[in-house]
């Protein structure tokens, strides 16, 4: 990523370390960050301020909008408003892409909620946005603004090939939708590659996912996908494998979510995972 000497890095309290990250890796100085500070009131009102002038610079927008997302999306909306009625040229780095999952109407009368969020992005002149592996890249000429979709799939596959000898490890996507991801991950470890059918109940949320006869005897099972929310997707992956023979399974994401509201889905994926590995570099402790 090129940045010239007039673009800033603009950042919140939750993406302050993910600046700082960055800058030192552009060999930034100091004075190229600027923090957008939030102040909270008691009726769960907020408002920003950016802590120097901004005006006449171009601004990188470092969001991490999970978790919080609807309160950060409010406080991005607020900065990108500023920012717009100054004048500046603004791209946002959003390393989770929120609500990327809804890009439909799966039920009559759902509203599609990331095209309402590239609509208020544009709304608001941002130029450019960068995420990391979106949830689903063919959405992304209907969005109305360019996006740069980086993959964590190299330094994933760098960290697994650590583990051992990766001729025995077999990659498995827990749902056809992984599955070209899956693909390329297994490539660029040298192993071979698989997917299992799954339906989800639009309604319920449930997922059941198909059973499959695969030859897994003494191999590591990597179940790769692009997050794990509740763990319920890789739950089923990871029995399914281990009932075709896995020595090991080991679950592999960008976005490790885990979230707390379905404890039993939860529970579920890391009883049966042996190690979890996410982009931010350390592993998920099993428990």
């Amino acid at each position: 990523m090129h940045m010239d000497k007039e673009t800033v890095i603009a950042y919140d309290q939750s993406s302050a370390d993910l600046a700082i990250g960055l800058s030192s890796k552009l060999g930034m100085p100091k004075e190229g960050m600027i923090e957008i500070k939030r102040t909270s009131f008691l009726d769960s009102e907020f408002k920003i301020q950016f802590s120097e002038e901004v005006r006449g610079r171009d601004v990188l927008l470092i969001s991490r909008i999970y978790p919080g997302i609807n309160d950060n999306i409010v406080a991005l909306m607020f900065a990108l408003k500023k920012l717009n009625d100054l004048g500046n040229s603004v791209s946002v780095a959003m390393p989770y892409l929120a609500y990327a999952r809804q890009d439909r109407e799966f039920l009559k009368g759902e509203a599609a909620s990331i095209f309402v969020l590239a609509d208020m992005l544009k709304h608001y002149g941002v130029k450019g946005l960068i995420v990391f592996d979106m949830h689903n890249t063919s959405i992304i000429s209907s969005l109305g603004i360019k996006v740069r979709n980086i993959t964590a799939i190299p330094y994933l596959a760098e960290c697994i090939a650590k583990l051992g000898d990766t001729g025995n490890m077999f990659v498995i996507s827990p749902d056809e939708g992984s599955k070209g991801r899956s693909e390329v991950f297994a490539k660029a470890i040298g192993a071979e590659c698989t997917y299992l059918e799954k339906r989800r109940d639009r309604v319920t949320g449930e997922i059941d996912t198909k059973s499959k006869d695969i030859d897994l005897s003494g191999k590591d099972a990597i179940i790769f996908d692009d997050m794990i929310a509740t763990g319920g997707s890789m739950a089923n992956a990871a029995k399914i494998a281990k009932v075709n023979g896995a020595k090991r399974v080991i679950a592999v994401c960008t976005h490790a979510l885990m979230l707390d509201s379905d404890r039993k889905k939860a529970r579920g994926f890391r009883s049966r995972a042996d190690n979890s590995y996410k982009h931010n570099k350390q592993p998920i402790r099993k428990g």
